[in-house]
């Protein structure tokens, strides 16, 4: 009998705390946390993603609408890169492997709408006195 389901057999409702659901739950899947926080990530990314269309591009050239858009976006970048640092230190990488790739895809999109609406102006410049 596998690990797991003996495991299963011998725990009974009553003398089981949350803490030990949780822990019992990493061992079935121990990316099952990884992949909630993930797809709570990809749901503010979708929320900065709804605010750009109903209000930032309306408002992209007042300074508060710029604050909120740059930090937003910062946020959301270092959120993610903290995601992928918590991937691989679960070593389950290959078990992630699409979801991997789009995190890093959305990273790299989240990139370039940070130097896109945020950078422009200074990039130029620096092209411009290379």
């Amino acid at each position: 009998m596998p690990a797991v389901a003996t495991q299963f057999r011998d725990v009974s409702r009553s003398s089981v705390s949350s803490e030990d659901w949780v822990e019992f739950l990493r061992t079935v899947d121990p990316l099952a946390a990884w992949r909630k926080v993930f797809e709570d990530w990809k749901t503010g990314i979708q929320r900065l993603r709804e605010m750009e269309h109903e209000d930032f591009f309306q408002g992209r050239d007042k300074e508060e609408w710029q604050r909120i858009h740059r930090g937003w976006v910062c946020s959301l970048i270092s959120d993610g890169e903290m995601l992928a640092v918590m991937l691989r230190r679960t070593k389950q990488e290959e078990k992630a492997e699409e979801e991997c790739m789009l995190l890093d895809l959305c990273l790299e999109n989240l990139r370039s709408t940070l130097l896109t609406w945020h950078f422009t102006q200074e990039l130029n410049e620096l092209k411009s006195q290379a």
